[in-house]
């Protein structure tokens, strides 16, 4: 069985080129994959808005909504020149005839592919979900994706999946003219490159039941590939603010190093204005993307590496984390930099794709159930130890089962996140005073 009536993974599907969008799937035998069904909400921290949807929730999370297709095979060298992609690559498609195109000729070469609902956050979030349903399914967490779902076949199955896994996909009083898709070459070395398909988006929701749903979430997490999404300087802040006001902890990702550096100026804003409301911030970054926001200090990574970054993340936020691979982890608690080992691999490393998306669900699980932010980074840690061990982003049922046993018993009651925070931060004094 699964966890909590969840599936143990979401639903798989198989795409072809073909049909008026470019793209046309092969549907599983299961009907109900498409049914829109949210999640057992907790009545307590939910409240019902229209149409049922919850007002509320204890995460909430703004994401660029999209599918992934995975070769189920290894890519060649030559194939990936013909598709004009350099081994470990990202190129971006210009249309969905392109797409469709694409896939003809995987199709031609017997390269077939799977679907599966994906996205840096949406990953993190149903990795949150899961943890949340195995550790206390009476007090789970109420987990929210707000993201431009096309008005499409791939759309319908996005939401679908996700919903079995725990997370409710919200309207975005938008919509796109479809879902963007991300396809996944893997070669023989273990490198994986991209194709992606990003369909034309009205930006990140800016619309008045968004903000609310922002403000009255105990955290708001922020997918940092959204700005590049058209507007993203204008209304991620504006909803970032909401959430601050709101007293919900703002959680920043870095998505990767060429979105920081060009938008590096709106992110520093965005947690200068966080700062100057007294809100908590999380900010999450590798090593070259906490190099990309640092910009004229770049040289730090060169010279001290990430334990130096992490430090002066650390000026601009509440909690800094910056992850460095197989070195580990450093978190930053106002002023506390603890640096902790990578966690024990149950495995050989298989791939590391989606590594950086579980250490996050583990880390903001743990800071939502009273975790401080050291014990949280060493539990990101074991849950991206499990995601690197094999192939796929998300947390399978056995995986779930044995990293709730890490935890301590489920409180009753958990402790606002500033409550947490602040402790972190008066534990950093008191070791101040003592090093005086």
């Amino acid at each position: 069985s699964s966890i909590a009536g969840q599936r143990s993974s979401p639903p798989t599907l198989t795409a072809r080129g073909g049909g008026a969008d470019g793209l046309s799937l092969g549907w599983p035998d299961d009907d109900d994959v498409l049914a829109s069904r949210a999640p057992s909400l907790p009545a307590a921290k939910v409240r019902a808005g229209g149409g049922g949807l919850p007002v509320t929730f204890d995460v909430m999370g703004l994401a660029q909504s999209m599918v992934d297709m995975t070769v189920d095979a290894e890519v060649d060298d030559a194939m990936l020149r013909r598709l004009g992609l350099a081994k470990g690559g990202r190129r971006v498609l210009s249309s969905a005839e392109e797409r469709s195109e694409v896939l003809a000729l995987l199709a031609e070469e017997e390269l077939p592919t799977e679907l599966t609902p994906g996205g840096s956050l949406a990953n993190t979030l149903v990795g949150i979900a899961r943890l949340s349903a195995a550790y206390d399914a009476k007090a789970r967490l109420s987990v929210g994706l707000s993201g431009a779902v096309g008005n499409d076949l791939l759309g319908e199955y996005f939401s679908g999946a996700l919903a079995d896994a725990g997370v409710t996909v919200l309207p975005d009083g938008g919509g796109a003219p479809a879902t963007g898709t991300v396809l996944v070459l893997p070669s023989g070395d273990g490198q994986r490159s991209f194709l992606c398909h990003f369909p034309a988006t009205h930006g990140p929701p800016s619309c008045a039941a968004a903000r609310a749903r922002v403000a009255g979430s105990r955290m708001l997490v922020v997918e940092g590939y959204l700005w590049d999404e058209p507007g993203a300087e204008a209304s991620l802040p504006a909803l970032i603010g909401a959430a601050a006001d709101g007293g919900a902890m703002v959680v920043l990702t870095g998505g990767d190093p060429g979105v920081v550096a060009r938008h590096r100026g709106a992110i520093l804003n965005a947690l200068d204005h966080c700062s100057q409301r007294g809100a908590e911030v999380a900010l999450f970054a590798n090593h070259d993307e906490a190099s990309a926001l640092l910009g004229e200090a770049h040289e730090l990574g060169a010279s001290g590496g990430a334990v130096r970054l992490a430090a002066a993340l650390g000026a601009l936020c509440s909690v800094a984390v910056v992850t460095d691979g197989g070195a580990g982890s450093h978190v930053v608690v106002r002023g506390l930099l603890s640096s902790l080992p990578p966690a024990a691999l149950p495995g050989a490393v298989v791939d590391t794709c989606g590594a950086g998306d579980a250490y996050a669900a583990g880390f903001c699980f743990a800071l939502l159930n009273g975790i401080d932010a050291p014990g949280a980074g060493a539990f990101g840690a074991a849950v991206a130890a499990r995601v690197i061990s094999r192939h796929g982003a998300q947390l399978t049922e056995a995986e779930v089962l044995e990293l709730v046993a890490m935890l301590p018993a489920s409180c009753a009651l958990l402790p606002p996140i500033a409550s947490i925070v602040g402790a972190c931060g008066a534990a950093a004094a008191h070791a101040a005073r003592m090093r005086a």
